[in-house]
C-alpha cells in the first residue's frame, strides 16, 4: 500500500492525506512509498460499524412530543400562527338584563293598570253653558278652554292647510262653517236663558257625557217666533273626558245632530 512519510516525524500518512496526522506538517511535497507495514484495512472499512451504532442509539431514543401552536417559532415563510387569548366572562351581566325586565315589566302594569275613576270638579252641563256663553263672543280664543285638543286642531286647520289656502277659504270663514255659524247662533243666545241637563242614553259612558242645551227665548213679543223657537231650541253637546276636564267636542257633537252618534276619531283626519 503506497502511503505518504511524514518528513518531520516519519509516521506513515494515507496517499490522500496533504498534511500529517501526528504533527501536521505539509505533506504536500512528499512522494508516495511503500508502506513498511502490512496491509491493514482503511478507517472508512470501520464506518458502516459507527454508523450502525450512530443508528441504534437514535432508535433506542423516545420520540419527542409534538409541538403546539404556541411552541412554534416565526419563520423566513411567515408569521406565527394566530392564538386567540381567552374570553373573559364577567360576573354580574346577568342580573342587570333581569332588573331590565323588571323595570319594563313594571312600566306596562303601570301604564295598563285600572285607574279609579275620578269625576271633573266642572260639571259637564256647566261647561255646555260656559261653552255657550263663550260661543257668542265669536273668538276662538273664547271656546278653546271648553273644546277638545281635536277640535281646536280643526279650528286651526286653514291656517296651515295649503288647500284651503288655494281655495281662498280664510280661517275666519272655515271656523264660522264648523263653529259659530252652526245653531244656536249668537244672537239666539244673546236673547235666551240656557238651561242645560245631562242625557241617558246608549252614546253616554263613564268618559263620555250627552249634555241637552235648552234656550228659552226671552223675546217672546210675535207669536210666530216664539213657535219657530220651540221647534229650534233644543241643542245636544258630546263631551269627552280630556286632562280630567270635560270638553265639547265638535266632530261628535255634530256627527250626532246628524244621527251618526259620538266617536273618539279626531276631526279633520
Amino acid at each position: 500500500m503506497q502511503v505518504r512519510v511524514c518528513p518531520n516525524c516519519g509516521i506513515e500518512n494515507q496517499r490522500s492525506r496533504t498534511v500529517c496526522s501526528e504533527c501536521h506538517a505539509s505533506l504536500a511535497t512528499v512522494t508516495l512509498s511503500v508502506s513498511t507495514k502490512a496491509d491493514a484495512p482503511e478507517a472508512t472499512v470501520a464506518q458502516p460499524a459507527a454508523v450502525a451504532t450512530a443508528t441504534m442509539e437514535v432508535t433506542a431514543t423516545p420520540p419527542a412530543p409534538e409541538p403546539t401552536l404556541a411552541d412554534i417559532a416565526p419563520t423566513s415563510m411567515g408569521p406565527k400562527p394566530y392564538v386567540s387569548a381567552p374570553v373573559e366572562v364577567k360576573q354580574g351581566f346577568g342580573f342587570g338584563y333581569l332588573v331590565l325586565g323588571i323595570i319594563i315589566l313594571a312600566g306596562i302594569a303601570i301604564a295598563f293598570w285600572p285607574r279609579k275613576f275620578v269625576e271633573p270638579k266642572v260639571p259637564a252641563t256647566k261647561v255646555v253653558e260656559s261653552f255657550l256663553q263663550a260661543k257668542r263672543v265669536g273668538s276662538v280664543e273664547y271656546v278653546k278652554p271648553y273644546l277638545t285638543k281635536a277640535s281646536i286642531k280643526a279650528l286651526e286647520r286653514p291656517a296651515n292647510d295649503r288647500q284651503f289656502k288655494s281655495a281662498g277659504i280664510t280661517p275666519r270663514e272655515f271656523q264660522k262653517m264648523l263653529l259659530f255659524g252652526i245653531p244656536p247662533t249668537a244672537d239666539q243666545i244673546a236673547n235666551s236663558t240656557i238651561k242645560a241637563d245631562l242625557v241617558q242614553d246608549k252614546d253616554a259612558d263613564k268618559y263620555t257625557r250627552i249634555v241637552h242645551a235648552n234656550l228659552d227665548t226671552k223675546i217672546k213679543s210675535n207669536p210666530i217666533a216664539r213657535v219657530i223657537d220651540s221647534f229650534n231650541s233644543d241643542y245636544y253637546y258630546v263631551l269627552f273626558l280630556e286632562d280630567g276636564k270635560w270638553k265639547v267636542d265638535l266632530n261628535a257633537t255634530n256627527k250626532r245632530s246628524l244621527g251618526l252618534g259620538p266617536t273618539r276619531l279626531p276631526f279633520g283626519k
